[in-house]
């Protein structure tokens, strides 16, 4: 059984505001050169065991729309796609967020000697959670499942999937130690890409 990487990427909208969200995971114990499958396989682990817990940081304002997963490595392959109808999955913290682009920011941490952190700029915060751009215990608690689940990995039947970071720059992946939040919450609109 082998050991590679694959991207997850959870699109949605927020009110009217279409947004994305880039993850990467390490599969272990995956069938070598199955590409479709094993993308299959991180996209329905995602949906049974992580998706209730990334509901669960946003506001019912934003609703999570696709789904794509598709091996990052090096010989790439074919995309596997879930897709929702509108208000099928929204978010599960009563009420909007405080303000469109409010985007909190999670660090990702890697092991000693590598150089590149990663980040994950969710779509948007619950303006119930947030005071004088301070995050209440509740969203940081709820972050921590989240974070918990992706970090140790997650199986739905043979494989399983941990959260990795992948360096652009160096064109390579390293895993997550632990991750930070940001201590700033603010707006950023440098990742928007057109709708869908």
């Amino acid at each position: 059984m082998a050991t590679d990487y694959y991207q997850l990427r959870v699109q949605g909208l927020h009110q009217t505001e279409y947004n994305e969200c880039v993850l990467h995971f390490r599969g272990v114990n995956l069938t070598a050169a199955d590409y479709i499958p094993n993308a299959q396989n991180l996209l329905l682990a995602f949906q049974a065991l992580v998706q209730s817990q990334w509901l669960a940081v946003l506001p019912a304002s934003y609703q999570l729309l696709r789904l794509t997963a598709k091996k990052a490595s090096p010989g790439g392959g074919g995309e596997q796609t879930g897709q929702y109808q509108f208000g099928a999955e929204p978010g599960a913290v009563a009420g909007g967020a405080a303000a469109q682009q409010l985007c909190p920011v999670i660090i990702l941490i890697p092991p000693m000697g590598i150089k590149t952190a990663g980040k994950i700029f969710l779509p948007c915060i619950a303006e119930s959670q947030i005071q004088a751009n301070v995050v209440n215990s509740t969203w940081q608690a709820d972050i921590a499942t989240l974070m918990g689940t992706l970090i140790t990995g997650f199986t739905d039947s043979v494989i399983t999937w941990d959260l990795a970071i992948y360096s652009r720059k160096n064109a390579s992946f390293s895993e997550v130690s632990d991750y930070s939040l940001s201590p700033i919450v603010g707006f950023q609109r440098k990742r928007q890409r057109a709708p869908l």
